[in-house]
């Protein structure tokens, strides 16, 4: 018994450096959570990198400038005897040439295929804010969750507590009346069995406590050092006020994602398409060749200056590449469409069914709420009995318990209610609200 008197005088003592090292909201353990997860952070690296790419550079909107040289040397031994008489013999020749050119390369005119692509990268760039968007929202909701579990077992382990002062003072009546001879032994024994028993339930919710504050420290990617009063409550009816009522999910990020998606698949299809239109090129140049050869005629040639061409490339047959990719574009995009009407469909069903579990669970806590004020005022009676000897040692460990069990479906009921609610704020794509707007 001394070792749980010590384990509870140590919460206690937890629970007073507690309220000394600070305490921690909702809204900040969210902006904390936000600011270091790694998903959160892989996404807005890859939204950054979307960003990067577009532009219309990557769209092809400017020219390409090059400079080639190609200078060259060789040694040759020649021998040749021509029609006329005339023979050349030479050993060990040389021969330099130099070629070099400026070249300009512009896409005049690829039949709207620019812009398709350009329309194509901003789309993909929205999709990574999206991307952001959907992490934090998801982060949001597992860190709320996190949150409320650590308080709904907080409250459940004061209600263990209580009951432990209770069963002190009942073990203390039980000695003084085994001492006077009014109560057998076997009283004496029971009351210190249930405060044992209850000693034992109070050590796994500190566990459990301890458990689910490393859980949100896990969420929150912080090195855990203490153990930070919460300052958010679970209250009860007004925390699921208006559940379900007037929700939009139209601007969840993951229905905009679909959105977006099927946007580049069409404009996918517009960059292919594309090619079957004439395209007009711009390809200008300053070229630059010089020769010198030390054996045969013509021994010295040098030749430089601009030119300017255009390009029209007319595309007559492909071997139906463009038509078969167009087609499998064309499934890819009802697929999409697809999955946005499963999406919908699922998410107005979880909408109404979260709505719904809601309410049920937020009526049993209220229902058990009712049975714990009763359950209270029979401890009241039955411990003004028990010091009068009218009742059973048994009787007093079944109210006892009763109560325990009572808070303890209690605590469910509101977790229950609360973690409903979040799940439709989720869906309705809301809980980002709860970053700047705590509780």
């Amino acid at each position: 018994m001394k070792k749980f008197k010590i384990v509870i005088c140590a919460f206690t003592i937890l629970q007073a450096a507690v309220a000394q090292e600070g305490s921690l909201s909702l809204s900040e353990a969210l902006r904390v959570a936000v600011s270091k997860n790694y998903g959160v952070l892989i996404a807005k690296n890859d939204a950054a990198l979307a960003a990067h790419n577009n532009n219309w550079t990557n769209a092809g909107a400017y020219p390409e400038l090059r400079f080639n040289a190609n200078p060259s040397i060789s040694s040759n031994s020649l021998e040749q005897k021509l029609v006329n008489g005339t023979e050349i013999k030479r050993n060990n020749a040389l021969s330099e040439v130099i070629n070099a050119n400026v070249q300009l390369n512009w896409n005049l005119f690829n039949g709207f295929k620019l812009y398709a692509t350009k329309d194509r990268l901003e789309a993909i760039e929205r999709i990574g804010q999206l991307n952001i968007e959907s992490e934090i929202l998801s982060l949001v909701y597992d860190v709320s969750a996190a949150y409320y579990n650590v308080i709904r077992l907080q409250n459940l382990s004061l209600v263990t507590r209580e009951q432990i002062e209770v069963s002190r003072d009942r073990v203390d009546l039980e000695e003084k009346k085994f001492k006077l001879g009014r109560t057998g032994k076997s009283d004496l024994l029971k009351a210190k069995l249930d405060l044992q028993e209850l000693q034992i339930i109070f050590s796994k919710q500190e566990d459990d406590v301890r458990d689910a504050y490393a859980r949100l420290f896990y969420l929150m990617q912080e090195k855990q050092i203490a153990f930070p009063k919460l300052t958010d409550t679970i209250s009860g009816r007004e925390n699921i006020s208006a559940v379900g009522i007037n929700l939009n999910y139209d601007q969840h990020p993951q229905l905009r994602i679909l959105n977006e998606q099927m946007l580049v698949n069409n404009f996918a299809k517009r960059e292919l398409l594309a090619e079957r239109i004439p395209s007009l090129n711009f390809l200008g140049a300053y070229n630059f060749n010089r020769t010198e050869n030390q054996a045969g005629f013509n021994l010295f040639s040098l030749n430089y200056g601009p030119i300017a061409q255009l390009q029209i490339s007319v595309p007559l047959f492909d071997g139906r590449r463009i038509s078969k990719s167009s087609k499998a574009l064309d499934y890819s995009l009802q697929s999409l469409a697809l999955q946005k009407e499963i999406w919908a469909s699922n998410t107005d069903y979880e909408i109404q069914l979260n709505t719904r579990k809601a309410a049920q669970s937020l009526r049993i806590y209220e229902l058990e709420q009712s049975r714990m004020e009763l359950a209270k005022e029979n401890l009241e009676v039955i411990k003004e009995k028990f010091r009068l000897a009218t009742i059973t040692s048994l009787e007093f460990s079944q109210a006892q318990f009763d109560i325990i069990d009572i808070a303890a479906k209690m605590q469910d009921a509101l977790y229950e209610s609360m973690l409903a609610k979040l799940q439709v704020d989720y869906l309705s794509g809301k809980l980002s609200d709860k970053l700047s707007s705590p509780k």
